[in-house]
């Protein structure tokens, strides 16, 4: 559970008010310097903080939804429960490459219009491995890609 403040009187006031356990680890997102916290209670992050957070383009993520925050707000954590990455797992255990193409095509076009930008990149890369029969490389960028889509759940479970 992620929650994040920009660094000084907030974060000295956040930290001598609340009982609880941290790690933490210094961030540079757009020219500022945030402490970002990982706390074992539920803390809730807005849409900005998750910007912070993982790599999504909100502002372009908002205009395919109209502005509409809500709508936009409702189909990120929709992701949290989008099969298809399950699936690419099935394809994965399975060597099915046509699947594996398949599903990371999926994965490629829900990341691009959520916004987010370096899993889009991440499942961009293995259908181009795929397609150009370098099925090691594919499983490679696959491995590489997991961590990154627990992170992107991760924050989207703290957004409000």
């Amino acid at each position: 559970m992620f929650k994040c403040f920009t660094l000084g009187v907030c974060t000295a006031y956040a930290l001598a008010t609340r009982e609880v356990n941290f790690i933490y680890e210094q961030v540079v997102a757009k020219n500022a310097t945030l402490l970002l916290l990982k706390f074992d209670e539920g803390l809730k992050m807005n849409l900005q903080e998750l910007g912070t957070v993982v790599d999504i383009d909100i502002k372009g993520s908002l205009e395919r939804f109209s502005n509409f925050e809500p709508m936009y707000i409702k189909y990120l954590k929709r992701f949290l429960t989008e099969p298809t990455y399950a699936a690419l797992k099935e394809a994965i255990a399975a060597q099915d490459f046509k699947g594996i193409e398949t599903q990371a095509h999926t994965l490629k076009g829900i990341c691009g219009n959520l916004g987010f930008t370096t899993l889009f990149d991440m499942f961009n890369k293995v259908v181009q491995a795929v397609r150009a029969g370098d099925n090691d490389l594919a499983l490679k960028l696959c491995a590489e890609a997991e961590p990154e889509v627990q992170k992107v759940c991760d924050a989207i479970t703290q957004l409000d």
